[in-house]
């Protein structure tokens, strides 16, 4: 996701509907059009275009995957490592099919998309909290989550009007692996979200690599920064 690059949409779009990438390059396109008198440049394999005064322009478009999408506690993107994870692995095995068989189905049931919490974006963030002590401890956005316990909410299932309870990650964590391991491996993937993929951190860093100057694959233009940059998934 800290990577520039051009690739095609995973998801297939619904029938009619454009993918975003490609969305994000007809819009750029258009507004380059829009402001820029082109000129053909004579080199179709190079897939460029040339201003008619003989400048190059360059787009680029960014998945950044911003905020809480590109958290580290995330199941999928989760990932202990040296000797935590030699320890987590001699309970579970395999940390891969652990994660997906004992993580990743909680996570997706009860925080990844929770409309029924008030706040799909504040759940989404709230799974990884290090407090959850109390109802002061949930955030007011979760207007539809009321505290039940130490690391455990409850909410109403839509679907069924059914009360439901969920644990954050610390619970289940403490839940699936004992106090002391589940909570020596919630302190480890903290470590990495706090200091590495936080969006405080991470951000700044992205929007710099954005823009910095750099020799583009293909594009003979000499280091230069983008002129035109598309964000997506922020």
């Amino acid at each position: 996701a800290d990577a520039r690059q051009h690739r095609p949409a995973t998801v297939p779009p619904a029938p009619g509907a454009m993918p975003r990438a490609a969305l994000s390059a007809v819009l750029a396109c258009a507004v380059a059009h829009a402001l820029t008198p082109w000129a053909s440049s004579g080199d179709s394999s190079a897939g460029r275009s040339e201003r008619a005064g003989g400048d190059g322009f360059v787009f680029l478009t960014y998945n950044i995957l911003a905020k809480s999408l590109g958290s580290s506690t995330i199941p999928w993107v989760m990932n202990a490592k040296g000797e935590v994870k030699v320890a987590v692995e001699a309970e579970t095995g395999p940390w891969e099919a652990w994660v997906k068989a004992k993580v990743t189905p909680h996570y997706v049931r009860h925080f990844h998309k929770n409309y029924a919490s008030g706040d799909t974006i504040a759940m989404r963030q709230f799974w990884s909290a290090r407090a959850c002590r109390g109802q002061e401890d949930i955030p007011a956005a979760l207007t539809g989550v009321a505290f039940a316990g130490e690391d455990r909410v409850a909410y109403v299932d839509p679907k069924s009007s059914e009360r439901v309870e969920a644990v954050t990650m610390r619970g289940l964590l403490r839940d699936l692996l004992g106090e002391k391991l589940g909570l020596r491996l919630y302190e480890h993937l903290m470590e990495e979200e706090e200091s590495v993929f936080d969006w405080a951190t991470r951000g700044p860093r992205l929007f710099q690599e954005a823009l910095r100057q750099v020799d583009f694959p293909g594009v003979p233009l000499g280091a230069r920064a983008p002129d035109l940059v598309v964000l997506q998934e922020y």
